[in-house]
């Protein structure tokens, strides 16, 4: 990656829907950058961070962005507040999810009822037959080959 500032801009036509412009580096790098709109999104004088490769006629030049480091926020801002809340609520999406597939669509309750199901399963590990064989020891979890479906 290069960075340079531009110090011209010259239009060079169309290519499909796109807008041609030979752009000159203050470094000596010519080459073609395209863009959507006729009016480019950069100027002279602007400071750009450049990909330049050859190309059939010449260079061509792709501006490259800036990677900005992810920072979580820590006001919640729509984000989990903590890890127990974002693994309920993966779980309530991948049930709801595998419910709406096994075609209950003409029965919403019925969507919602065996969602809520695998919810339990997903966040407990106790399914439906560990409900009804040993309703005193309903936090036993069940074992990984004795899933409920």
């Amino acid at each position: 990656m290069k960075t340079s500032k531009i110090t011209n801009v010259q239009g060079a036509g169309t290519w499909n829907d796109l807008f041609k412009f030979e752009v000159t580096m203050e470094n000596g790098d010519t080459g073609t950058v395209f863009s959507k709109s006729q009016q480019p999104p950069f100027a002279v004088g602007d400071s750009k961070n450049y990909e330049i490769t050859p190309s059939g006629r010449g260079h061509k030049i792709k501006w490259v962005q800036e990677q900005k480091s992810f920072t979580p926020s820590s006001n919640g801002g729509g984000s989990f507040t903590n890890s127990k809340d974002k693994e309920e609520s993966i779980a309530r999406a991948v049930a709801l999810k595998a419910s709406v597939d096994m075609n209950h669509s003409e029965n919403p309750a019925k969507v919602i009822e065996v969602a809520q199901l695998f919810e339990k399963y997903l966040l407990t590990g106790i399914g439906l037959n560990d409900d009804a064989k040993d309703n005193a020891n309903s936090n036993a979890k069940m074992d990984k080959d004795d899933l409920p479906f």
